[in-house]
C-alpha cells in the first residue's frame, strides 16, 4: 500500500514538473501583433504619437486577422456531404466525415507573426461527426461536430434544410439548406459562418443492390468575425492597463459573403452510405484604406484566392 502511494506521488510530482504541450494549429491572436497605432506607440518608449511606422505595423496585424478569419472560417464551411433529399420520413443518419480545405498564407505578411505555435499552414485537416434526422413535410435538422486536426479547436455547426421537391420519378430533387457554424477554444476570437445552400440531385437505383446520388450545390456563405480586448501592456500596472488594450475591428457578415460551387456523389448500399464532394470557392479581393487613413479602425485590402476543397464521409442510416 505504501509502495504504490510512493508511486502515485512521484507520478504526480512528474506530470506537474513537466512542460504543458501545445498543439502546431493552436492560435492565439496575441501573435498577430497590435492593431491598434495608438497602442503600439503606447507600448513603445521612445513613442510619443503614432507615426507611418506605426500606422503601418497596426495595418499589416488587421490584415493578417482578416486573412486568417477568412480562411479558417472557409475551411470549416466548405462541405455539406448531403444530397438533396432527405433521409426519409422518421429518417435517422449519422456519419463520419473528413474534409481538407487548402490555405493561403502570404509568407512575408506573416513571417514573425504567424498566429500558430507552428508556421501557417498550407491546408487544413478536418475530422467531423455529423447527425440528420428527417421531419415531417420533407424538413430535416442537423448538427455537425468539426476538430481542427493538429489543435486544440474544433467548432460546432447546425443545419436545417426543405426539400422543395424529392422522390418524384422524372423530376429531380431540388432542396434549400440554412447552416451556422461557430468556431471554439481560441481565446479572445469570435468567429462564425452563416451559408445557403441551393442543392439539386438525383437518386439512381442499381442493380436492385445500390443507389447512387450525384448532387450539385450552388452556396453563399457569409463570414463574420472579431475580437475581444487583448493586453499587450504590462497586466499588473493597472494605470496602464487601458491604454495599452486593443482589439481587432469586427469583419461584418454583410460585407464578407463568398460563392461557392459543389459537386458530390453519394451512394446507399443497405443501411451504409459513402459520399464524395468537391467545392470550389470563388477568390475574392476586399478593398480597403490606405494604411495611414485608417487610425484604429478599418481594414486595408486583403485577398482570398480561389480554392479547391474535397470531403468524403462514411455513415449508417436508418
Amino acid at each position: 500500500m505504501r509502495r504504490s502511494l510512493a508511486l502515485a506521488a512521484i507520478a504526480t510530482s512528474v506530470l506537474r514538473a513537466a512542460p504543458a504541450r501545445g498543439e502546431p494549429l493552436d492560435m492565439s491572436l496575441l501573435r498577430l501583433g497590435v492593431p491598434s497605432a495608438d497602442v503600439i506607440c503606447a507600448t513603445t518608449p521612445a513613442c510619443t504619437t503614432p507615426g507611418a511606422a506605426e500606422y503601418q505595423a497596426a495595418a499589416a496585424a488587421r490584415q493578417r486577422f482578416a486573412v486568417l478569419a477568412t480562411q479558417l472560417g472557409l475551411a470549416l464551411d466548405s462541405f455539406i456531404l448531403a444530397p438533396a433529399n432527405t433521409v426519409g420520413h422518421s429518417g435517422f443518419e449519422f456519419a463520419f466525415e473528413a474534409a481538407y480545405a487548402p490555405a493561403s498564407f502570404d509568407q512575408a505578411l506573416f513571417a514573425g507573426a504567424s498566429p500558430f505555435r507552428a508556421d501557417p499552414p498550407s491546408s487544413f485537416l478536418l475530422p467531423a461527426f455529423h447527425v440528420r434526422k428527417a421531419l415531417p413535410y420533407s424538413f430535416e435538422v442537423g448538427g455537425r461536430a468539426i476538430y481542427l486536426n493538429q489543435s486544440t479547436h474544433f467548432a460546432t455547426q447546425i443545419e436545417a434544410k426543405w426539400a422543395v421537391n424529392e422522390g418524384i420519378e422524372y423530376a429531380p430533387d431540388v432542396a434549400v439548406r440554412v447552416a451556422a457554424t461557430r468556431l471554439f477554444g481560441v481565446r479572445d476570437l469570435d468567429l462564425g459562418v452563416y451559408s445557403l445552400d441551393a442543392i439539386v440531385g438525383k437518386r439512381f437505383g442499381v442493380g436492385g443492390v445500390l443507389s447512387l446520388t450525384p448532387y450539385g450545390a450552388v452556396r453563399f456563405s457569409w463570414l463574420w468575425a472579431r475580437s475581444g480586448w487583448i493586453q499587450y501592456g504590462d497586466p499588473a500596472d493597472p494605470n496602464a492597463a487601458l491604454g495599452t488594450a486593443g482589439a481587432f475591428p469586427e469583419l461584418s457578415a454583410a460585407g464578407h459573403r463568398f460563392t461557392r460551387f459543389a459537386l458530390g456523389l453519394r451512394m446507399i448500399a443497405s443501411a451504409v452510405t459513402l459520399s464524395l464532394e468537391g467545392t470550389y470557392t470563388l477568390g475574392r479581393t476586399f478593398e480597403g484604406k490606405a494604411p495611414d487613413q485608417l487610425g484604429a479602425t478599418g481594414y486595408p485590402t486583403f485577398e482570398v484566392p480561389a480554392a479547391f476543397s474535397a470531403a468524403g464521409n462514411l455513415g449508417f442510416s436508418f
